[in-house]
């Protein structure tokens, strides 16, 4: 069980350094700070790119997904969730302060729902071990 923990929290790090580099070191600075509170199907942006609006919630999805996937090795569900949560905040804040990104609320909800997505799988893929582990015990 220690040695689980030792590497989700490594893993847990690099993934950290990783969304750090995507999300803050590689933008170049806005000229002015953007604060996006309007759900995109709601302000019009979906009529005018429903592509562009599937493809950006995909991506925000996929990159906290790992996250969701790694918080739950070390914490319980609730945690995950709050966890995720505030580090989505506190990345659009970075973004927006920093001016190397917009505050975007797009954002913030599917990089929650990537989060709870790979909560998910860590449970699924639990699930399966502790079951197949209690089939193979009972042979």
């Amino acid at each position: 069980m220690r040695g689980k923990n030792i590497y989700g929290i490594i893993y847990l790090i690099l993934y950290i350094i990783i969304i750090a580099y995507i999300t803050l070191l590689v933008r170049s600075n806005e000229l002015h700070r953007i604060i996006r509170l309007t759900p995109f199907w709601m302000d019009g942006y979906w009529n005018k790119n429903p592509i562009g609006c599937i493809f950006h919630s995909l991506l925000n999805t996929i990159l906290f997904l790992p996250l969701g996937y790694y918080l739950s090795a070390l914490f319980r569900v609730r945690w995950v969730i709050i966890i995720t949560a505030f580090a989505t905040i506190m990345t659009e804040l970075l973004q927006y302060f920093t001016f190397l990104g917009m505050l975007d609320v797009n954002d913030i909800v599917f990089n929650i729902i990537g989060g709870i997505i790979g909560l998910g799988v860590y449970m699924a893929i639990e699930k399966h071990f502790t079951e197949s582990r209690i089939i193979v015990m009972h042979r």
